[in-house]
C-alpha cells in the first residue's frame, strides 16, 4: 500500500498489504527448499561455468 503526504519535501509511505502478507507462507517455504538445497544448487551453477 502506498501513502503519499503532500509535504515539502513529497514523503511517500509503503505498507504491505494483507493481500501481500497472505504471500509470507509461500516465501517462508521457498526460503526452506534454497536453504536445503542451496549446495545442489552451487554444484550445478559451479559445473556450468567448467563447462567449455
Amino acid at each position: 500500500m502506498r501513502t503519499y503526504h503532500p509535504e515539502v519535501p513529497p514523503r511517500v509511505e509503503y505498507e504491505i498489504s494483507g493481500l501481500g502478507r497472505s504471500l509470507a507462507p509461500l516465501f517462508a517455504h521457498l526460503a526452506e527448499w534454497a536453504d536445503t538445497h542451496l549446495g545442489e544448487v552451487e554444484r550445478a551453477r559451479q559445473a556450468y561455468d567448467d563447462t567449455p
